[in-house]
């Protein structure tokens, strides 16, 4: 994100930092749960194609479908680490700049943001209602039932997991 085109004078810097962290304590309650949900869905989408691979049939009553095909595509044949590692078999002599380069690291300082709750303390209520009205775009009364009876819920368990949380910086 361009920085520089914002006019650092005009921005609210309590602001800002408060929506951060806001962001970042409700984004993980809700990437968990849809972390869980992902996780299943591929579970279940293996199952799926097992099962259509078996031959079974699910009722023509639901309002779902599944089916497989099999299109012919181009698929590459190796990675490019393999293709390195095969190359790098066949003629080690003329693969070693590479893998001298593959291997190369160097000591630089990286820029690193760390951003969060104060110990013992939090975001008012009314504060992470507002944030997530503002920021799903959604009606406050769905902001507040997502904050009372989904998010809120979950600070006491989130917060024995949680601390600050450290960026690494692009400059």
């Amino acid at each position: 994100m361009a920085i520089k085109k914002f006019n650092l004078d005009e921005i609210d810097f309590d602001e800002v930092l408060k929506e951060a962290v806001a962001g970042s304590i409700v984004g993980r309650i809700l990437a968990s749960y849809a972390s869980t949900l992902t996780n299943r869905e591929k579970v279940n989408r293996c199952l799926v194609y097992a099962l259509l691979q078996a031959g079974k049939t699910y009722s023509s009553d639901l309002p779902v479908i599944a089916s497989f095909t099999r299109e012919k595509k181009d698929v590459k044949k190796y990675s490019p680490l393999k293709a390195i590692k095969k190359f790098a078999r066949s003629y080690p002599k003329e693969a070693q700049p590479l893998l001298e380069l593959l291997n190369e690291k160097y000591a630089g300082q990286v820029p690193e943001l760390q951003y969060g709750l104060k110990n013992e303390k939090n975001l008012s209520p009314r504060y992470y209602v507002a944030f997530l009205s503002k920021s799903l775009g959604i009606p406050e009364d769905n902001a507040k039932l997502l904050y009372y009876r989904i998010i809120r819920p979950e600070f006491q368990r989130k917060r024995e997991e949680s601390g600050l949380v450290k960026v690494v910086m692009k400059e």
